[in-house]
């Protein structure tokens, strides 16, 4: 891959076509984004990604060009392991897929696939307690330096355990027995439930028009940031989500703590909260579009920043994950959890 990173893919010229297409259907989408600058191999690299989703579309059984149509009017997007082996090809053929979708948006979607031949087996709202909380008193516990800047009153939205989902549809075809899930969004940002995935490595999606992988300088190395703590898990670590992390292992993929020292990066603050600390246009993500005249996502501006443990003297705070939407209207944080950090004081014989 080397050869890719001046932009430069001359050297595909030297092989047949028969050839050059084996090779650019195995690359990886920060590598086929390259060759969209190449007025050669650019719309065979945008055909062969809108294909790698056809695929699997086709797969459950459904007509792609309206899946993404569908997805295109609804802003959903569609997360899990069929946008990370879109994002990495691999070997690796998904449980279901994963569908996202706006606030107020999930009935229009469910009656779609229903159309499609699909069954809901399961319809169901995590059992969660909403809290709404003020902006304000939360400035001085991520940006100390800015609490001027974000003195201002924003609703917090808590939604206990649900990762940022509001409601969960299962749907089930009879004849093969393929699994679709759509799962609704508390906001009208689809991709927020998609912060509160267990690591960077879940963190890829497709939307309408395109497909985003978030951590893309991670997700190359077969690493993933974990968006929890484990080493002892202070808040509770679902059985569901422990079991997926073990499925990504089984593939040769490896985790590690935000405490750790960065795969490839050298152990410091700054390059950690490179990771961790994120906005929607920091350059860091990697969009591909399946269409030059269209942009990958139309979504709402967003911010996040991933779980994270800070050391200190006596001890450490662990943090939970948040989600920062804002559009023209209003900003809303969102939460997953009853405590947003929690401080633990360590014997000093354990320090």
């Amino acid at each position: 891959m080397d050869a890719f990173t001046t932009n430069n893919a001359l050297w595909l010229g030297l092989f047949s076509p028969e050839v050059v297409e084996q090779i650019v259907e195995w690359l990886p989408v920060w590598v086929l984004r390259i060759l969209t600058h190449s007025p050669v191999f650019a719309s065979m690299a945008r055909r062969i990604l809108n294909d790698r989703v056809a695929g699997f579309l086709r797969l459950w059984g459904l007509p792609p060009d309206e899946a993404l149509t569908l997805m295109r009017r609804h802003h959903a997007i569609l997360s899990g392991q069929t946008a990370l082996t879109t994002v990495e090809p691999a070997p690796w053929f998904p449980d279901s897929l994963d569908f996202y979708c706006p606030i107020t948006t999930c009935d229009e979607v469910v009656d779609w696939f229903v159309r499609q031949g699909y069954v809901v087996e399961d319809d169901r709202a995590p059992v969660v307690d909403l809290e709404f909380g003020n902006g304000i008193a939360r400035a001085d516990l991520e940006y100390p330096d800015e609490i001027t800047a974000l003195a201002f009153d924003f609703p917090i939205v808590r939604t206990g355990i649900s990762k940022g989902i509001c409601r969960s549809v299962s749907l089930r075809q009879s004849g093969s027995g393929k699994l679709i899930k759509v799962n609704e969004s508390y906001s009208d940002n689809a991709a927020v439930p998609v912060c509160f995935f267990p690591s960077t490595l879940h963190m890829n999606f497709i939307t309408g028009h395109g497909v985003v992988s978030l951590y893309p300088r991670l997700t190359s190395k077969r690493k993933g940031l974990l968006n929890m703590q484990l080493n002892p898990p202070l808040f509770p670590v679902e059985l569901e989500t422990v079991a997926s992390l073990t499925q990504y292992q089984e593939h040769g993929y490896s985790f590690f703590h935000g405490t750790e020292m960065l795969p490839g990066a050298p152990e410091t603050n700054s390059a950690l909260d490179e990771l961790v600390v994120r906005t929607w246009d920091d350059n860091l993500a990697v969009q591909m579009d399946f269409d030059h005249r269209h942009p990958v996502t139309l979504l709402p501006t967003l911010h996040w920043s991933l779980a994270k443990r800070d050391y200190n003297d006596t001890g450490f705070t662990d943090f939970l994950p948040f989600v920062f939407v804002s559009n023209e209207l209003r900003s809303i944080m969102y939460e997953d959890g009853n405590r947003f950090y929690q401080s633990i004081r360590m014997a000093p014989e354990a320090l």
